[in-house]
Order: structure tokens, then C-alpha cells, then sequence
């Protein structure tokens, strides 16, 4: 029980401490509804963290998506680029035939029946051997060899050329 008071009646001192025990809860209470609140707000920062996180995840993969999507479309082109020209090369040429290039080089056209085509699972280096022979018959250049090759050997060997480098 609080001190007495002259002058002040029992009940005013039992108001104050009551007053004071309820400053005290409701002084507590807010630091907790603080708290509580300081808790949300990190809560809430670390979901649009996360948010963005899985944004950048996205677009990210969305990019590198699109850009494979590229590379395949302008390999696929190549390709196509490659059989128009294979076949504009066989329709024109009945016979084997030289021409010059824009740089006064050869470019010597081969008639498929001098080369027979590589058949998958064939001995390559008995085939190598033989389009080797052709091609130095028709003097063509050996820098112009691979590209020869290109009509003679099957749909893969075809993506395993356009990975080689010219000389190759």
C-alpha cells in the first residue's frame, strides 16, 4: 500500500496507483502493438524482396529463352541457306565446270555422279580417300573442299561442317 498523504484521502492514493497500473498496461501495450508493427514492416521488405527476386529470375530466364530461340532460328537459316544453295549447285551442274570468284579465285563445280555420297555407318576414311582423288582430278582448291562436301554427306555430318573451321 502507497505512503500516506497529509491532506489527501486513501481513495485519491488508491487512484493514483491504480492510474498508475493501468499507464503501465497501456505503455506496455503499445510497445508491443510497435513491435508488432516493426515486425510486419519487415515482413512486408522482405516479401517485395522476394518478389522482385523472383521478377529478375523470370525476365532473366525469359531472356536467355529468347536469345537460344535466336541462335536456333539464325542456325536453322544457315541451313536452309546452305541446302538452297547445295541444291542450285546440282540442278546447274551437269557436268563438272570452273569459275572465277569476286576475288579472281576458282570455285569449281563437281558433278555428283564423280563423288558418291558418304552412307552413314560407311568407312569415312575410305570415302575421304576417294573424294580427295575427285577433287584434285577437277583441281579444285583445297581451301574450297569442305564446301564441296557439303552436297555429299548426309543431314548431321552436315551440323558437324558448319561447326569446323574453314581450313578444317
Amino acid at each position: 500500500m502507497p505512503p500516506y498523504r497529509p491532506g489527501s484521502s486513501v481513495s485519491e492514493q488508491s487512484l493514483t496507483a491504480e492510474e498508475r497500473r493501468e499507464e503501465r498496461e497501456f505503455q506496455l501495450q503499445m510497445a508491443k502493438l510497435k513491435i508488432e508493427a516493426q515486425q510486419e514492416e519487415k515482413r512486408a521488405e522482405r516479401e517485395a524482396k522476394q518478389a522482385q527476386a523472383e521478377r529478375t529470375a523470370k525476365q532473366v530466364e525469359a531472356e536467355r529463352t529468347l536469345a537460344e530461340k535466336k541462335l536456333l532460328l539464325a542456325h536453322e537459316l544457315s541451313l536452309k541457306e546452305l541446302e538452297i544453295k547445295a541444291r542450285q549447285s546440282e540442278s546447274s551442274n551437269n557436268g563438272g565446270s570452273i569459275q572465277t570468284g569476286p576475288a579472281g579465285e576458282k570455285k569449281v563445280r563437281i558433278p555428283k555422279n564423280v563423288v558418291p555420297s558418304f552412307v552413314v555407318g560407311g568407312d569415312i576414311d575410305k570415302w575421304l580417300a576417294a573424294y580427295e582423288v575427285a577433287l584434285r582430278a577437277h583441281e579444285v582448291p583445297e581451301g574450297q573442299w569442305g564446301v564441296a562436301m557439303w552436297g555429299y554427306v548426309p543431314p548431321l555430318g552436315r551440323d558437324t561442317l558448319l561447326t569446323l573451321d574453314q581450313p578444317d
